[in-house]
């Protein structure tokens, strides 16, 4: 883009942007200020929770405390990079938590000298003051004890898992509401099939047949797309076509874009006017916004549809009834959902992508969006102030700054709706579905099975299999009768291979410090997209296999 002015000095950033500065470009300000004043407990400093302690430290988590009661062993330190020499034989919480909060001066670490089921039988509230539990190392029935909790309270877990080349991690929420959900190849939301009045009017007040090539070559793509997208209506055969929806239309459109830009080429070599003159083929700018408005053909031509699954989000029992106990996303969506019946489509986003441009008409044109989206955004916030007053509640208490940041994402809204572990673990998950898969031989979901079989061969012998070199071969035996009544409740008519078993009990529930950092720092982003509610977590199991390097997901 050419510039005709210079920019202003920017002014220093502070200590904390510089500090946090790459992540604060992921989430922004008010996503670290989530990050912040959030409080994660870790049940058991294992090699994976320290790990993941040390993945939310970092990024400045406010406050963390571990729950572990068991004493630093010289087993710890092969897989435990914050336990040292001098801390065997002391409290494992007490020394990883020192050591983890040497990390960032920023954050506060705690630890608690108690059993997690010692907790949930005196005082099961000590939960309730967590944004987020991080478990691991715990027993089947410690397990569905903690998730049933956690679970009436509506406080989101996620267990995690290490062993040998395995790793495990399980999210279990109630329910999880994104706002910025940060897609993927996101579709801009220009309008140009069904432009609002403001649009309409600034694009029809461009004439481009009157530019020369050189100012032709720097109009925003836009206002070619829709000129040319007029012509291809007006010369049109269909009466009433609305969209080049078909790809023949959609070609068509293309190819005339790609004839203009060659034509407009053409010109800046050959013809001499006022504002340019060269004759060299060399140094003549190409005219890019024309190839920028081809190729945005099949991306921004869209209809005013509602996405799918914000759809399904509109239509919900929870935006369509709303309750004085309503959370702030169920009331912006009502507000949204009733925008979305008057105007026919979702507030304008206001943002435009980069593009060929001068900087005159690049602004310009940034301004008839950003316009448009402020009014959007003031009409679903007179909504808003509306609900919230006819539920009794203070009219003010959803900032303006929150209805915009809505109304910006509003085509991107996701919502999550979990299963409980306990109710998983009690009851092994019907597999039919997946019956091909596991029959295949070689999908992760067989992982999945052993590690929950290892945790029935726990609870029915007090003890992880081949931990004791003199009961290999019967642990074998036995973990392999735990694996066929599991996949015998789950329905699943296949068995898994004695190499498989046997590879599980060879482990000896051992811990790869690699293998626990990798499983942790996925754990640990998943962690942050809950505290966060920035970007779609997981859902709900991801199994790893560090034999091939390959993550895989399922939901139980």
């Amino acid at each position: 883009m050419k510039v005709n002015a210079s920019c202003p000095t920017s002014p220093e950033p502070s200590e904390k942007a510089k500090k946090y500065d790459r992540q604060l470009r992921l989430w922004d300000d008010h996503g670290q200020a989530a990050l912040e004043s959030s409080h994660v407990c870790l049940i058991n400093a294992t090699g994976a929770g320290t790990e993941l302690l040390k993945s939310l430290v970092l990024p400045g988590v406010g406050n963390f405390t571990i729950v572990d009661n068991k004493l630093v062993t010289a087993e710890d330190l092969g897989s435990n990079f914050f336990l040292n020499k001098q801390s065997i034989g002391k409290n494992r919480g007490e020394m990883a938590c020192g050591l983890l909060s040497e990390l960032n001066s920023d954050v506060r670490g705690n630890f608690v000298d108690d059993s997690v089921e010692q907790l949930l039988v005196n005082s099961p509230s000590f939960f309730d003051e967590f944004q987020l539990i991080v478990a691991n190392d715990l027993s089947e029935k410690t397990i569905c004890d903690l998730s049933e909790r956690l679970w009436a309270s509506d406080i989101p877990l996620i267990l995690i898992k290490s062993v040998g080349f395995v790793g495990y991690m399980r999210i279990q929420l109630r329910e999880h509401t994104v706002i910025e959900s940060h897609p993927d190849n996101a579709v801009e939301d220009l309008r140009l099939l069904n432009p609002f009045s403001e649009l309409k009017s600034y694009l029809d007040s461009i004439d481009i047949e009157s530019l020369s090539p050189q100012r032709l070559s720097h109009v925003p793509f836009p206002v070619l797309l829709y000129k040319h997208l007029s012509d291809y209506r007006s010369h049109s055969n269909e009466s009433n076509i609305l969209a080049p929806l078909t790809r023949q239309q959609k070609r068509e459109i293309q190819d005339a874009m790609r004839k203009a830009k060659r034509t407009v080429e053409d010109r800046m070599v050959a013809v001499k006017n006022g504002d340019f003159v060269d004759t060299n083929p060399k140094t003549v700018q190409d005219a890019e916004n024309f190839e920028e408005a081809a190729k945005a053909v099949n991306t921004v031509l869209g209809g005013l549809d509602v996405p799918s699954e914000v759809q399904r989000i509109l239509e919900d029992c929870k935006c369509v009834e709303l309750t004085p106990e309503s959370s702030t996303f169920w009331v912006l969506c009502r507000a949204l959902k009733d925008f979305v019946a008057e105007e026919g489509s979702l507030p304008v986003r206001g943002s435009l992508p980069d593009m060929t441009s001068d900087s005159d008409g690049y602004v310009a044109l940034q301004k008839v969006y950003r316009d448009k989206a402020a009014r959007d955004a003031d009409v679903v916030a007179r909504r808003v102030r509306g609900l919230l007053r006819d539920l009794g509640r203070n009219a003010d208490s959803i900032s303006e700054q929150e209805v915009k940041l809505f109304c910006r994402n509003s085509a991107f809204l996701r919502l999550q709706r979990g299963t409980c572990v306990a109710k998983e673990f009690r009851q092994f998950p019907k597999l039919v579905d997946l019956g091909a898969e596991l029959e295949s031989g070689d999908s992760d979901l067989t992982f999945y099975v052993l590690l929950r079989a290892m945790e029935r061969f726990r609870t029915d012998f007090g003890r992880y299999p081949g931990v004791l070199d003199a009961q290999i071969e019967l642990d074998n035996m036995q973990l392999k009768a735990c694996v066929c009544k599991l996949l015998s409740e789950s329905g699943t008519p296949v068995s898994i291979g004695d190499d498989y078993v046997q590879e599980i009990t060879r482990y000896g529930a051992g811990e790869l410090h690699s293998v626990a950092a990798f499983v942790a720092g996925c754990a640990a982003q998943e962690a942050i997209k809950l505290l966060t509610r920035q970007y779609v977590p997981v859902d709900n199991t991801m199994i790893y296999n560090a034999i091939v390097s390959k993550c895989a997901v399922y939901k139980m």
